[in-house]
Order: C-alpha cells, then structure tokens, then sequence
C-alpha cells in the first residue's frame, strides 16, 4: 500500500512537471513552425484589412466597430512584425556557429506562440456581419435639411424625436402630417446624427427634411450601431422594402421568397442596435412578415416611421407620435428668400410679389422649395 501511494504522488508529481517542461522544449524544437503559424495567421489578418480598405475605396463607410478592431490589428501588427523581422537571431549559433543558440530559439518559438494565438484571436472577432455600409450621395442630405434646421418649430421636433429614440419605453415613433410638410428631411437629419457616432396635421408641411435632419440627430449621438432607411409609398412592395434594408446592411439575398428572405432579415437586424427608418408609410406594414424584429426580445431595435395620416400611425401600434404643422409666415418667408436668393432689400420690384408667392406655398415645405428654385435668378 505504501509503494502504490509513493507511486501515485509520483505520478502526480511526474504529470505536473512533464507538461510544462515539454512545453518548454516545443518552443526550442518547434520554433520554426511555430513562426510559420504565426506569418500564416498575420496573412489571413492581412486579408480581412484588405476588404475594409477596399470598401473604402469603393466610397463605402467603415463602421465604428471595425475601426476599432483596425486599430488594435494595427497596434498587434507592428508589434508582430517585430518577431519576424528578428527571426535571424534565432537561427544565430553559439560556439562560432557550431551550436544552435537555444535560449534565443526557446524566446522566438514562445513570443510566436503566444502572437499566434492573439492574432488568430482578432482574426476571428474580424467576422463583423457588416463591415461597411454605403456613403449618402454627395449634397442631397446637406442640401435638403439645411433649411429644415434653422425653423424652432423643426428644431423641437427633431429633439424630442431623439429624446423618444433614447427612451427604452418606446420602440416606434411617428412623424404624421399630410405630404410636405418635411417629415422626410427631418428624419433623415436624425439619422445623420446617429451615424456620426447608422405627427398629422397640414398637407405639405415638409416631412422629408425632417427625416433627414432627424437621421442626422441619431447618428452624432451614437444611439445605433446602423441606421437604414427604406421608402414605403402609397403600393409597398415587400420585396423592395427588403432589398432596401439588406443593402444599406450589407447583406446580399440569395433567397427568392419573401419569407425566406425575412427569416435572413431579422437574424441581421437582430444582432446590432438598427434604427429602421420607413418613410412615407400610406398603409399598416406587418413588419414581421418583412423581417424588421419589433419589441419582443428586440429592444434594440427601434421602429421611426413616416406617414401623411394619424390613424396609420396609430394602427402600426406607434407609441409616440409627433405632428408636423405647416411653417408659420415668418419661417416659410425666410425658407423662401434663403431658397431663391432674395435679398432683404423691400424697396425692389418685385420684393412683394415674391413675397405673395411664397404666402401660396401655405407654409408648405416642399411646396416652397420647388417654386423658390423655379425663382432663383428671376
């Protein structure tokens, strides 16, 4: 009995010291491979920063969390390029030559060891389901809000509209009012301002400005990881709704079924924190059936719809809703000079027919924008 315990404390003993002495050993015998691993995992490393650069070049915008694991990639290269760029000094003998320099092997083989497994690590955490989105056209989103945000009637709505994006009581909300107020460019200012950190009343009272402005909103404050934007209209077509989303994604439908491609849909929009944005929704949506997660076990997702009439809103089960009035006299008159170049001179000829024009447009966002550009140089 006594030789069968010192046998097994030996064993022990045996089993807690042979590991980590062969460990030890691998790194002096092994250390060519293991550099080889090292510069195998650094080229698939190297890979995956070629695609981002490549985006960029395609005028595609990197989101925020890829930048980050950019700069810790770029911090793991330099540091890794240093191991390989040193890898003669591991093949340096001692004796003149005529033995191997162990300790400088045993050193490299670990350090490469070691960075293998950080680099396979980053590598791995690079499987970002979407990496870039696509850039806004140069000018429109600058040029239709600019207006939009220098009205305080505009400029309350888009805050209290970010601070119900802020607010986890509230999953969807609404911009209502009749067409042309600017719920369109409001909302798109919000979406602006998330990706810089992705209502019912009078007809033509300019919701589109207020989609952007809105949009802009959202993206400065870093509320979401992704902002998209899909146009509904007065025929929704599901498809179409689908390709819109899945674009700005990233994601690319092999499925031909609307079903199927929902099923892909949601599991995208799952796994961030998406602003969905549908403008111009005439009609209730049943946003399952077109793969946007709403409430249940999707809190991260939020729902900011646009729509010309108050019962939709109220039917697609909006919680908070936000009415968009037509411009008063003093803002529609100031839109109008800004939009057609008028001076501030009243003493021109034609100071008060411009300004009877404008008084026409009835407050009405768009409305003011195409007769004042018809105007401009006149």
């Amino acid at each position: 009995m006594a030789v069968d315990f010192v046998l097994s404390i030996g064993a022990k003993v045996a089993e807690y010291l042979v590991e980590p002495i062969a460990l030890q050993f691998g790194y002096v015998i092994f250390y060519k491979s293991n550099l080889d691993k090292l510069r195998e995992e650094v080229n698939k490393l190297e890979e995956e920063v070629l695609s981002v650069d490549a985006a960029r070049r395609n005028g595609r915008i990197v989101g925020p969390d890829v930048e980050r694991w950019l700069e810790r990639v770029k911090e793991c290269s330099s540091k890794t390029s240093k191991i390989l760029k040193n890898e003669t000094e591991a093949n340096k003998g001692c004796l003149n030559g005529w033995c191997p320099n162990l300790k400088s092997r045993h050193s490299f083989g670990r350090k490469a060891t070691k960075k293998t497994e950080e680099v396979a690590k980053l590598h791995g955490e690079g499987n970002f389901a979407t990496v870039s989105y696509p850039a806004p056209p140069p000018g429109i989103e600058s040029e239709s809000t600019k207006g939009i945000k220098s009205f305080e009637s505009r400029r309350w709505i888009i805050n209290e509209v970010m601070q119900a994006l802020k607010d986890n009581r509230f999953h969807m909300i609404g911009i209502c009012e009749m067409g042309g107020v600017g719920k369109t460019t409001m909302v798109k200012e919000v979406a602006k301002r998330v990706k810089k950190e992705i209502l019912s009343g009078v007809g033509g009272a300019g919701k589109t400005p207020m989609v952007k402005e809105v949009t802009k909103s959202v993206n400065k404050e870093q509320l979401f990881d992704e902002v998209v934007i899909a146009v509904v209209s007065q025929s929704p077509d599901e498809k179409k709704i689908q390709a819109e989303i899945a674009d700005k994604l990233g994601l690319k439908f092999e499925e031909e079924s609307v079903s199927r491609r929902a099923d892909r849909l949601r599991e995208s929009l799952s796994s961030k924190r998406i602003l969905v944005i549908l403008d111009d929704v005439w009609k209730r949506l049943e946003l399952n059936d077109i793969g946007i997660p709403y409430r249940e076990g999707h809190s991260d997702c939020k729902i900011l719809l646009t729509s010309r009439f108050v019962y939709i809103c109220d039917d697609m089960g909006v919680e908070e809703k936000f009415i968009v009035e037509a411009l008063d006299k003093e803002e529609a008159w100031n839109l109008f000079k800004e939009t057609a170049g008028i001076s501030n001179d009243t003493s021109t000829e034609f100071y008060a027919t411009q300004k009877v024009v404008a008084d026409e447009c009835g407050g009405l966002f768009v409305a003011i924008k195409t007769v004042a550009r018809a105007l401009k140089g006149k």
